[in-house]
């Protein structure tokens, strides 16, 4: 997965984590790069928006919960966008089943429930582009 623009050779995908925790987005990041992807962090929603606005990942990793994200406004805006429909993964504590529907009804790629595994993250994000382990 590296970059270039020579023959034979993939475009980088980008990969924009979205979590206010920032020993979370260091552990992601890593891993992610490990892998061979691009990575922007960032630990808000809205800032979130506003890189998407700015320079379109190919795929978004969001933890769901406040602070990073307030509302499910910003998720669902992301989520469903035609860009990332199907490439938006979302992260949540909220593993309690009366939590979940609000969450099930946004179009994510995939809903992990915290504490997630890095490794986990990476399956996910190789799913959102059909990508077999």
């Amino acid at each position: 997965m590296g970059s270039g623009d020579g023959a034979g050779r993939q475009r980088s995908i980008v990969v924009l984590v979205v979590d206010s925790d920032e020993h979370a987005r260091f552990i992601y990041r890593s891993m992610l790069l490990h892998h061979g992807y691009d990575v922007v962090t960032v630990s808000d929603g809205p800032t979130g928006l506003q890189v998407c606005d700015a320079s379109p990942p190919n795929v978004i990793v969001i933890d769901v919960d406040p602070p990073t994200c307030p509302s499910l406004d910003v998720v669902r805006a992301l989520a469903e966008h035609p860009r990332y429909r199907g490439r938006t993964i979302a992260m949540t504590r909220r593993a309690m089943h009366h939590e979940q529907p609000a969450l099930r009804a946004i179009h994510f790629a995939a809903l992990l429930i915290k504490p997630v595994d890095p490794k986990l993250v990476v399956n996910a994000v190789r799913g959102a582009f059909g990508i077999a382990d």
